[in-house]
């Protein structure tokens, strides 16, 4: 993968969820200027579509989960619970 991250190594992955939370478009560290970076920016949309979709399901009472292992770690990170 592009963005290199070992999805087992919690301490990775806590740092690129915090990225993602701090993302916001047209900051300097959220600026797309090459692959990786288009990736990364990619990825926080993806997540933040995957957080907002558990949320609605789950107001609705249903446990929406799914994805593999990356997607669960990074979930964990994002919501601080790893």
């Amino acid at each position: 993968m592009i963005l290199g991250i070992d999805w087992n190594d919690a301490v990775q992955v806590r740092e690129l969820a915090r990225e993602a939370l701090d993302c916001k478009l047209g900051a300097a560290h959220c600026e797309i200027g090459d692959p990786r970076d288009r990736t990364r920016v990619e990825l926080f949309g993806l997540a933040q579509l995957m957080l907002t979709v558990m949320k609605e399901s789950a107001d609705e009472g249903i446990h929406t989960h799914g994805g593999g292992a990356a997607w669960k770690a990074f979930a964990r990170a994002l919501v601080g619970r790893t």
